[in-house]
């Protein structure tokens, strides 16, 4: 019945995200204006930013951030990559490199403290 346009994530500071996900997603927001900016991923799924300040209707975001945004690599040596990147970067580490029961992932967070979840995902 539906169709999935975009997953949307609230900010306080476009420029800092905009800044942090250019770095995380390795590309550019292929739409950008001072209160939203759109990424496409190569798998042409979409993950939209949008000023809180700017929301219609209004909302009562404060900043306290839920959920995850989880993103899938095909290998553990690219999942160590992405987490040494993050270290080297002095992103929050939420989670190191660990086995769980859908496969191994790590997790960082973005300026609003938005869960970024990195996994491999589990031989099915």
């Amino acid at each position: 019945m539906f169709e999935t346009a975009y997953q949307l994530t609230y900010v306080r500071d476009m420029a800092a995200s905009v800044a942090f996900y250019r770095q995380l997603l390795s590309a550019e927001p292929g739409e950008s204006a001072p209160t939203f900016s759109l990424f496409v991923l190569v798998d042409g799924s979409r993950f939209g930013l949008w000023s809180y300040q700017s929301l219609q209707p209004a909302s009562d975001f404060h900043g306290v951030a839920g959920g995850e945004l989880a993103l899938t690599v095909p290998t553990l040596a690219q999942l160590q990559a992405c987490y040494a990147a993050w270290q080297q970067r002095s992103w929050p580490l939420l989670q190191a490199p660990t086995r769980m029961d859908f496969g191994t992932s790590c997790v960082t967070a973005d300026p609003d403290g938005h869960r970024i979840r990195v996994f491999v995902p589990a031989a099915a």
